[in-house]
């Protein structure tokens, strides 16, 4: 009787004869159902053997697009002209609120790389800006934000924003009138296998304007490579 080496193969080597004798002596007659139980498990073995050798390749997994600011502490706050009188709550709110401008900001313009390959990009990152300062902020998108580079960055590894001041300027009705942050941004990016970083440092400047806080004056440096 002839074997086929194929199936010894997919059941991992061993001989048909030695298997279908443990199960049942050769010379004894398998009932039919049995017969078609063991070519089934037969058939399972080598359709598993031909398979593992074509295996999907595996989606290489970029990490993520998007990220939110990692803050450290605040190292100083200064508030002018003297609070003496301004409730609490509203000298909480107000350091809150410019922490919330400056942390979106970033997200926005540094921390989305979806965003970062869209057509309205440019007018994401300007929504932060007021209209006496659009002009000159458009000019320099690509210092205020990754401007083109985003389009090359494939994911976010890593990123730090320490704030060593956050200045406060109260007006004669002890609201928050304008607000100036020192800031220095970090963050990590990969380009295919290749790692990308930046460094952002220097200062924004913002008015409240009701509801928001828009940027209408600053300083940055930015170092990417």
């Amino acid at each position: 009787m002839k074997f086929d080496t194929n199936f010894n193969k997919a059941l991992g080597g061993f001989p048909i004869r030695v298997l279908f004798c443990n199960i049942y002596p050769m010379k004894q007659k398998k009932p039919a159902k049995i017969k078609l139980l063991i070519a089934f498990f037969i058939a399972i073995a080598l359709v598993a053997s031909l398979l593992s050798g074509c295996s999907p390749e595996k989606v290489r997994n970029l990490g993520p697009k998007e990220a939110v600011i990692k803050l450290k502490p605040v190292k100083s706050y200064r508030d002018f002209p003297s609070l003496a009188g301004t409730p609490l709550k509203t000298i909480e709110e107000a350091r809150k609120s410019t922490l919330s401008l400056i942390k979106a900001y970033l997200e926005t313009a540094f921390l989305n790389l979806t965003s970062a390959k869209s057509l309205d990009f440019k007018e994401q990152v300007l929504e932060f800006y007021d209209e006496d300062s659009l002009e000159a902020a458009e000019k320099n998108i690509s210092v205020l934000s990754l401007g083109e580079e985003g389009k090359r960055i494939d994911s976010i590894t890593s990123n730090e924003l320490q704030i060593p001041l956050i200045a406060i300027n109260y007006d004669k009705s002890k609201k928050p009138s304008l607000s100036t942050v020192k800031f220095l941004f970090e963050a990590k990016y990969k380009a295919g296998k290749k790692l990308i970083k930046l460094k952002l440092s220097g200062w924004l400047a913002a008015e409240n304007q009701g509801e928001d806080w828009k940027i209408f004056n600053y300083q940055i440096n930015q170092e990417l490579k």
